[in-house]
């Protein structure tokens, strides 16, 4: 996934339906270098790995007060092993599924510590100067994940530690993180 945005939901399924007419035992999600997007495409996304009604990511005011929670809708996918990569690049709303889906235990995370951007911003437009429109950005609460971590303090810290040059896109036989999400999920499923 390379964002999350209005596609993302439809994207998804679509490719989560081939793989299960193919047979598929397992997943792995590749979050590295998404910055984000949408809060509601990251429900989307989970929605289809999770229970109905299980905690996505909760949003606090800057004084800790909880404005706003977010839950899975109804699922159709039967759960199978996952591993989930991600990096440095990985913010935002692919930090929310990711962390997400590891608080579940729906999924295991491999490679390098992600970003952790946990700011959720509003963007408010006017007519400003006098016939054109401006936009302002504020950001109003910010993100934790079920299991109460603050992505902004540390970002998430990966189940399996893999580095790799930052930025850097491999084939998958020399990828080492994917290779290492693969080795794992083939122990889990032998």
């Amino acid at each position: 996934v390379e964002m999350f945005n209005g596609s993302t939901n439809i994207e998804a399924e679509r490719v989560l339906m081939a793989l299960e007419r193919e047979g598929c035992q397992g997943y792995i999600l590749d979050l590295r270098g998404n910055p984000g997007g949408y809060t509601n495409a990251a429900r989307d996304l989970c929605s289809k790995f999770l229970p109905e009604h299980s905690l996505i990511a909760s949003l606090v005011d800057k004084n800790g007060q909880s404005e706003k929670t977010i839950y899975t809708y109804r699922n159709n996918h039967q759960a199978k092993p996952m591993a989930v990569l991600i990096d440095g690049q990985t913010a935002s709303a692919a930090e929310i599924t990711a962390g997400a889906l590891r608080a579940h235990k729906a999924a295991f995370l491999v490679g390098s510590p992600s970003f952790g951007k946990n700011s959720s911003q509003k963007i408010y437009n006017f007519e400003f100067p006098p016939g054109e429109t401006s936009a302002c950005k504020v950001t109003y609460t910010h993100y934790k994940t079920p299991d109460n971590l603050d992505l902004g303090k540390s970002g998430l810290a990966p189940d399996y530690t893999i580095p790799a040059p930052f930025g850097r896109r491999y084939l998958p036989k020399q990828d080492r993180q994917l290779q290492k999400a693969f080795e794992l999920l083939q122990k889990k499923l032998s």
